[in-house]
């Protein structure tokens, strides 16, 4: 059985690559698995292999799972239903892998070597440099949404504010009532009404 060696280089990190001889006769599926596993990246997210030319132009479309027909009305093509020695056979030949459509991890992927492969299975022969993960992606968007959720006044605590009991109402009722008693009797006592004079006995009254 014929193995396809391919250099899968991840965009945007120089000199960070791996290459993977995977058997002829393998689907994109177990190939989408086997460049995780060489990356050291966690499964779970969407991906999809576009068939390139020479200038890495995207071409057909090889999902993960069916996302049903393109914007131009192509049904793309599945994973697990299609062999990468249908779509990559000759030396230089080229394709894109992009996995994790919401932080988009990217990777080119080159045909460098056809050469026997009796195991079956897919080996990893070289690895360079230390792929770094978008997580750090992930955590600038979760700060930025924590932040606008504690500037939006909306979602501000609000001050809450003191419920007078029924027992400390009654009493300041009362204390009010006194304090104005209390000013009702030093007004009178202090100051003397003309138009209602006050008498102890009739020895005041000036007859």
């Amino acid at each position: 059985m014929k193995g396809f060696t391919f250099k899968i280089s991840a965009e945007g990190q120089k000199n960070v690559f791996r290459e993977v001889l995977i058997p002829e006769d393998m689907n994109f599926e177990d190939f989408h698995f086997a460049i995780l596993d060489a990356f050291e990246i966690d499964a779970g997210e969407m991906a999809s292999f576009y068939v390139s030319d020479s200038q890495w132009q995207k071409n057909k479309e090889i999902t993960l799972m069916d996302m049903g027909a393109t914007e131009e009305g192509k049904n793309t093509a599945l994973m697990q239903d299609t062999l990468v020695c249908n779509h990559a056979s000759k030396f230089k030949d080229r394709m894109l892998y992009v996995y994790d459509f919401l932080f988009c991890k990217d990777f080119k992927l080159e045909l460098i070597a056809v050469e026997a492969h009796s195991d079956g299975i897919p080996m990893l022969l070289n690895s360079e440099g230390q792929y770094t993960s978008s997580n750090s992606q992930v955590n600038d968007l979760e700060n930025l949404m924590l932040e606008g959720f504690e500037q939006n006044e909306e979602f501000q605590p609000k001050k809450e504010k003191k419920v007078t009991s029924p027992h400390e109402l009654s009493k300041k009722e009362v204390k009010e009532t006194d304090d104005f008693e209390e000013f009702n009797h030093y007004f009178n006592e202090d100051i003397e009404d003309p138009d209602n004079p006050q008498f102890e006995n009739i020895d005041d009254l000036d007859l």
